[in-house]
Formats: structure tokens, C-alpha cells, sequence
């Protein structure tokens, strides 16, 4: 009997395995090629750990993934194999202004964000989109500009309503 149950253990085992994504499709699917057989390409979806965003999945990326059971169209990504590595003080430092550029930074308790083609922030139905040609448009269900001094509104033509 233990010997059985060893044998079954071993074999759900056997179905987790690590590959490499070959494409994230459109439709939410990442294909996966299999590290030991070259041959075998599974579609997986990914299996969401937390309210959080999900991790960036791109080409040639190394996963674990559950391989589909024969009666199962999909398998699954359980995450992607990589350093793990705490944002801290210290990391920071250590990155170059080169490496920073590419990514979003909080230095000085100022929050600065660069895309290179566009920003959006969405909450509920207000969002504000920025995008690379210069255009910025604020949309929400009411609109509120406050000031203590002059609220001043510029620009080579101002339309209201």
C-alpha cells in the first residue's frame, strides 16, 4: 500500500514541470515549451496568488507549470522562475541611473512615472490619460479644481460647454 500511494505522490510530481514560455497570446493563453522535451508545447493559463497585478510574462521566460491532465485542455502556470530580490534601501542604491530610467521609482517622497508612449490611471469610473504627443484629458463623473490663490486656466483657445 505505501509503496502505491509512493508511486502516486510521484507521479502528481511528475506533472509539475519548469519550461519556457514561447508566446503570451492575446487571448490570456502562454504556451510553454517543455525543458526536457523539446517537442512537448502545453497552453497553460496563469494561476493568480493574490489581488495584486500579475507578474510581467514575456518570451523566453523560465516558468513552473502544472502539465494538463488528459482529460484537461490547459495546464497551468504556477509563476516564474527567477533571483528573488526585496526592494529595499539598500537594492536602490545599488541600481545605476541607467537601470532606474526604466523603471518606476519613489526617491524623496515624490513618485515620478515615465512612459515612453502613454500613462493611464483608472479608479472606478475617473481615469486620467496622458499620452506622448502631449495630450491630457481628466474624465470622471464630476469634475473639482480647488485653489487657495489664483486658479488659472490657459491655453491658445479655451472652450467651456
Amino acid at each position: 500500500m505505501k509503496i502505491q500511494q509512493q508511486e502516486v505522490l510521484q507521479q502528481s510530481f511528475n506533472q509539475t514541470r519548469k519550461g519556457n514560455v514561447l508566446e503570451v497570446m492575446d487571448e490570456g493563453l502562454i504556451l510553454i515549451k517543455d525543458d526536457k522535451d523539446s517537442n512537448a508545447i502545453y497552453p497553460c493559463y496563469f494561476l493568480r496568488t493574490s489581488a495584486g497585478a500579475l507578474p510581467s510574462i514575456n518570451a523566453d521566460d523560465i516558468v513552473i507549470y502544472r502539465v494538463p491532465e488528459m482529460d484537461e485542455e490547459f495546464g497551468v502556470v504556477l509563476g516564474v522562475v527567477e533571483k528573488y530580490a526585496q526592494y529595499d534601501d539598500k537594492v536602490a542604491k545599488k541600481i545605476s541611473k541607467r537601470d532606474i530610467s526604466q523603471m518606476t521609482t519613489l526617491e524623496d517622497k515624490v513618485l515620478h512615472i515615465k512612459a515612453d508612449d502613454g500613462l493611464v490611471i483608472e479608479c472606478g469610473k475617473s481615469s486620467i490619460i496622458l499620452t506622448k504627443d502631449g495630450k491630457v484629458q481628466i474624465k470622471g463623473n464630476d469634475l473639482l479644481s480647488r485653489a487657495n490663490r489664483m486658479n488659472k486656466i490657459k491655453g491658445a483657445g479655451v472652450n467651456i460647454n
